[in-house]
C-alpha cells in the first residue's frame, strides 16, 4: 500500500532512499504526532484504477493504496499541506510492488 502521513515539529528537508517496508525519512523510531497529510488533496501521474487514485494515499486507511499506471515509467505523488509547514517524520508505508528506490522533494 502507498499511504503518506507527516508530522510537523522539527524542520525537515529533502531526503531519498531504498524502500522495504515502512520507511522513517527522518531515520528515527518514533511515531508520528499528527497526519497532516489525512484528507489533503493528493494529485499523482497516473492511477491503475478509480479504486487505486491518489486520495487513497492520504484516507488514512490501510486498506486502501494508490498505485499507478502499469504503463507509468515514473510514477509521482504529490500532496498539498495547504501551507508550508515544518516536518519531522515521514512514513511511507509500501505494499508487495514497492519501487527500488525514491525521492523526497
Amino acid at each position: 500500500a502507498w499511504a503518506l502521513y507527516w508530522s510537523a515539529s522539527q524542520p525537515g528537508g529533502g531526503s531519498s532512499g531504498s524502500s522495504s517496508g515502512s520507511s522513517w525519512a527522518s531515520g528515527s523510531t518514533e511515531a508520528p504526532q499528527e497526519n497532516l497529510a489525512l484528507y489533503r488533496l493528493a494529485l499523482a501521474s497516473s492511477q491503475l484504477s478509480a479504486e487505486h487514485a491518489a486520495a487513497r494515499a492520504v484516507d488514512g486507511l490501510f486498506v486502501t493504496r494508490w498505485s499507478p499506471a502499469r504503463e507509468d515509467d515514473e510514477p509521482w505523488i504529490s500532496v498539498d499541506l495547504g501551507e508550508v509547514k515544518p516536518l519531522s517524520h515521514l512514513v511511507l508505508l509500501w505494499g508487495e510492488f514497492s519501487p527500488s528506490s525514491y525521492v523526497i522533494q
